[in-house]
């Protein structure tokens, strides 16, 4: 259990360094905004 999560976090932490550093201004902000939009629908 331990395992598979410790390989999501390596692999989302990939995704999102990936976004910072390669994605124009927009893209990171509709990128952000998903990701901020996920979170309130869990959150709701």
């Amino acid at each position: 259990m331990l395992k598979t999560r410790v390989i999501t976090a390596f692999v989302l932490l990939g995704v999102l360094l990936g976004a910072i550093f390669f994605l124009p201004p927009l893209g990171w902000l509709a990128f952000a905004s998903l990701i901020c939009g996920g979170a309130a629908w869990e959150w709701g």
